[in-house]
């Protein structure tokens, strides 16, 4: 697990747990389709494409700080420059981290 810093998140937005599961709701309906943009972009080395989905990610992540974020920042900045290898690479480790972070949202607005 990633150990996402909740009281950050909640910082972030006020204070209001409502706006807070508003907003990590809408962040689990745009990951399927941001992720699948980056699957895409990385199988046809189209690293434009997953620079743009990574970096709409981080408006989300940047609720917690820490590395999911610095992963995509990471990811994000190599595609931009078009190194293949250390994107593959990135995505790897940023896509594994993605999943962590999905999970632990899911649990968190389950208890909510």
């Amino acid at each position: 697990m990633t150990g996402l810093n909740w009281d950050q998140a909640l910082s972030a937005v006020g204070g209001d747990r409502s706006l807070l599961a508003e907003v990590l709701q809408a962040f689990l309906e745009e990951v399927p389709v941001l992720r699948q943009r980056m699957v895409s972009g990385v199988s046809v080395g189209d690293w434009l494409a997953v620079a743009k989905a990574t970096h709409t990610l981080q408006a989300s992540l940047r609720l917690f700080e820490g590395q999911p974020l610095e992963l995509a920042q990471a990811l994000e900045s190599s595609c931009k420059r078009g190194t293949s290898d250390e994107s593959r690479d990135r995505f790897a480790k940023f896509a594994a981290c993605l999943e962590n972070v999905v999970g632990e949202v899911e649990a968190y607005l389950r208890g909510t």
